[in-house]
C-alpha cells in the first residue's frame, strides 16, 4: 500500500495534500513558508469540507515523519531543502518540479539517502521517486 501518512512540503494552494485526502491518506500535513500561500491552503481545504494542518516550518511537526514526501518545487530550492526532506520521511519521497535537463543534479544531490527514478514526464518536467535507504 502506499502508506497512511502524507506531507506536501512546499504545499503551495495545498492540493497535494487535497489530493492525498481523496485517496483516503489519513494522516496528511503540508508544509509552506509562505503565509499567504497557507491561508490559501486552509480556505481550499475548507472549500472541500476537510481538516489539513499547514505549517510555516518543519520544525512544527515535532520530529513527525511521514510515509511520502511530496515536494513540488524548482530544482534549487529541493537541492536547498534536502536534508530536511529526508528527515521528515519514513518510506517513500516524491519529487517534482524539476526541468528534464536538472534531472541528474537532482538525483546526484539525493543518492547518498535516494536511489531516485523517474517516474513521470511531460513537456519537460520529470517526476522523481525513491525508498528511502535505511
Amino acid at each position: 500500500s502506499l502508506g497512511q501518512s502524507f506531507l506536501d512540503f512546499g504545499s503551495g494552494s495545498g492540493i497535494l495534500a487535497l489530493v492525498a485526502k481523496l485517496y483516503n491518506f489519513r494522516n496528511i500535513a503540508g508544509v509552506e513558508i509562505d503565509i499567504q500561500a497557507i491561508e490559501n491552503s486552509d480556505n481550499n481545504c475548507k472549500l472541500n469540507g476537510f481538516k489539513i494542518p499547514f505549517y510555516p516550518k518543519a520544525t512544527e511537526l515535532n520530529g513527525r515523519t511521514f510515509d511520502i514526501v511530496m515536494a513540488n518545487m524548482i530544482s534549487d530550492t529541493l537541492i536547498k531543502c534536502k536534508d530536511e526532506i529526508i528527515n521528515l520521511g519514513n518510506k517513500r519521497i516524491i519529487l517534482s518540479g524539476i526541468l528534464n535537463h536538472q534531472s541528474e543534479k537532482v538525483i546526484g544531490a539525493f543518492s547518498d539517502r535516494l536511489n531516485l527514478d523517474i517516474i513521470g514526464k511531460k513537456k519537460g518536467w520529470v517526476m522523481l521517486c525513491g525508498e528511502l535507504k535505511s
